[in-house]
């Protein structure tokens, strides 16, 4: 028998939601993991949200290049990466330095699942955890473990009923809408997800498609006319 918890917190200006999957009948305590969450979604909301954010400040020249935080020159080396690695879709330099807001969540969710939930999976306290910020979520189950995550989209052009499920144990997901277009991508870690969800709706489809199937993307992209398109080999079934 499995017991499922969840909880609820806030940063970046997204409901953060981690879901626990024990064994036994009965509820196992997480107040100090759910404690060690709050103070790290707390320290990067801080830094990273608002107008007197690290971003903001370097935008105002308040903030030297050698009083940069650990983060700044991670989340900056990231962006750099994913901007890159996109041909320019990602993270374009139109405005000056600036951080993508879904960047900084998914680094963010994937620090956390990272430092804080996957010990809990390595030495056999959880079953399975999900962590999920938005549209973005990270899962991972225990090595022992035969539980698979499952999780069910609409689409924009389809809003009364589930068009695909994916169904997985260790994988990443993001999903990115834009009008009548929606693109989910199942990556192994949240940065790839989110950077290409991002990057794929901003390309034409087929040059997507394209540019996915060569770097090895898992995806499903609803192209608006209620009709599905699945690139690589993702890990869902199409309602």
């Amino acid at each position: 028998m499995t017991q499922h918890q969840t909880e609820t917190m806030n940063a970046l200006n997204t409901d953060i939601t981690v879901i626990y999957i024990h064994k036994g009948e009965s509820p196992v305590p997480m107040g100090q993991t759910n404690s060690a969450l709050r103070q790290f979604f707390a320290e990067i909301d801080a830094g990273f949200n608002g107008k007197d954010s690290l971003p903001n400040r370097r935008l105002r020249h308040e903030l030297p290049n050698a009083d940069w935080p650990t983060a700044m020159r991670e989340l900056t080396q990231v962006m750099m990466r994913a901007h890159a690695a996109t041909n320019g879709v990602y993270a374009p330099y139109r405005h000056g330095f600036q951080l993508p807001e879904n960047l900084v969540r998914a680094w963010m969710i994937q620090k956390a699942f990272t430092d804080i939930l996957q010990p809990l999976l390595d030495n056999g306290q959880l079953v399975a955890v999900a962590l999920q910020g938005g549209d973005d979520i990270l899962a991972g189950v225990a090595k022992d473990s035969d539980w698979h995550w499952g999780f069910g989209y609409t689409t924009p052009a389809n809003p009364e009923r589930f068009a695909y499920h994916f169904e997985l144990q260790n994988a990443a997901l993001a999903t990115v809408k834009a009008g009548f277009e929606q693109l989910s991508i199942q990556a192994e870690d949240l940065i790839t997800a989110v950077v290409w969800a991002d990057a794929g709706l901003k390309e034409d489809s087929v040059l997507f498609t394209q540019t996915a199937e060569r770097q090895g993307l898992q995806a499903v992209l609803a192209n608006g006319r209620k009709t599905l398109i699945t690139i690589g080999q993702p890990e869902v079934a199409i309602a």
